[in-house]
């Protein structure tokens, strides 16, 4: 790390997004790798990369890619990680074997970070890939078998904008442990500026304000939802 960095850095750091490699399954329209391929990380790098900014103060890491699980040294990753006290999290579409829930490495992962991005399989197989929701579900299952921590990451586009309170009663419904929503951006495979995914700032206004209207009126888990407000009026920067 640049010394002017680590200054910086130095004891500030809480939590670290760590990209093991660019390589996915699945080419989803809204990625934000796009298509980049690359190679992987070798554990040994991942371990130093860990130690240095470790020292720096950050306790907790998340693994991502492309698809984290089909790096070669991932229980390795993980074990280093927990070795070194990180708080692990791994974010995944779900393609993985479910033979790696055998190996004590994956068992000890503070929490699975799931993909998904319709609450029913036609929504999602039309965004992810065919097969992919009954995939992944049988994931999350196996996740909470095991009492690892289930979270889901859910990406809003115009395929999904009109069903986000049937995805909050879904992860209800599901019993994760939060679900967090953010919207699609001009990035990755979604560059293009006329891309049809791409969700207008008044649509997620509206979108977002009639969720939290919907959550609020609930008797189900509202303090499992995570999402940001991302754009306001006006009259509400001025105000706030």
């Amino acid at each position: 790390m640049d010394l002017r960095l680590s200054t910086f850095y130095a004891g500030r750091l809480r939590q670290i997004f760590l990209y093991l490699t660019y390589s996915c399954p699945f080419r989803c329209n809204h990625c934000l790798i796009g298509d980049r391929r690359g190679s992987f990380y070798a554990a040994s790098e991942v371990r130093n990369i860990l130690m240095m900014l470790r020292s720096h103060g950050a306790a907790k890491v998340t693994l991502l890619g492309g698809e984290p699980t089909v790096h070669p040294h991932l229980t390795e990753v993980i074990d280093a990680a927990k070795s070194l006290g990180y708080q692990v999290v791994l974010d995944t579409n779900g393609s993985f074997p479910p033979a790696l829930f055998a190996s004590p490495a994956f068992r000890s992962l503070d929490a699975i970070s799931f993909s998904i991005d319709g609450h029913c399989a036609p929504l999602h197989d039309a965004i992810r890939r065919a097969g992919s929701f009954d995939q992944i579900l049988s994931r999350v299952r196996l996740a909470k078998e095991r009492h690892v921590a289930v979270k889901v990451t859910h990406t809003v586009s115009r395929r999904n904008i009109t069903h986000l309170t049937d995805m909050f009663d879904f992860a209800v419904a599901v019993g994760v442990d939060e679900l967090n929503m953010h919207v699609a951006t001009y990035n990755g495979r979604a560059r293009s500026t006329h891309h049809p995914d791409i969700v207008a700032p008044d649509e997620w206004y509206d979108a977002y304000h009639s969720l939290r209207g919907y959550v609020a009126r609930t008797d189900g888990r509202p303090s499992i939802l995570r999402v940001p407000p991302r754009y306001c009026t006006p009259a509400e920067l001025e105000r706030d």
